[in-house]
């Protein structure tokens, strides 16, 4: 339940490398979290699938929840090539921005924890707190980043 190795995946391509299977899968066949969305039913107050880039999706629940949010980059839950191409580079717009990884971004009120917890245990799927909801508008960054970086836009 990594984010960030789609994208990876597809820039290795444009740029003539082979990526190792574990990327062409995520990329060519990528597993929807229909389960946990189901199991989120009741506990998650807004959720949505990462497909055109974590910022972007998340930025549609804020919008239309009038509410903001700080994400930490460090709790951002990555792959182990992907820690390592982010070590090299310091491009943080791969995971960012980069779509097609199909994990879910959540928002859980504090009161709904302990459900939140009983469904990780239940389902046995990686669930990852990756920041905090405010009430202030817009979403900012923990971390050593601050480029922006474009999503994929549909129109």
């Amino acid at each position: 339940n990594t984010v960030g190795d789609s994208a990876y995946a597809w820039q290795q391509i444009q740029q003539g490398n082979v990526p190792s299977l574990f990327y062409l899968d995520r990329l060519n066949r990528p597993t929807p979290q229909v389960l946990l969305g189901q199991q989120l039913l009741g506990i998650a107050n807004a959720c949505i699938d990462i497909s055109d880039g974590l910022e972007q999706d998340l930025s549609h629940i804020l919008k239309h929840s009038n509410v903001g949010a700080t994400i930490n980059l460090a709790d951002i839950p990555l792959s182990d090539e992907m820690i390592t191409y982010i070590e090299n580079t310091h491009d943080w717009c791969t995971v960012l921005a980069g779509g097609d990884d199909y994990e879910l971004c959540f928002t859980v009120p504090v009161e709904s924890l302990k459900d939140l917890e009983a469904v990780k245990n239940k389902t046995n799927i990686q669930l990852t707190q990756i920041g905090v909801v405010t009430k202030s508008g817009g979403l900012s960054r923990l971390g050593y980043f601050d480029q922006e970086c474009k999503s994929y836009q549909h129109f």
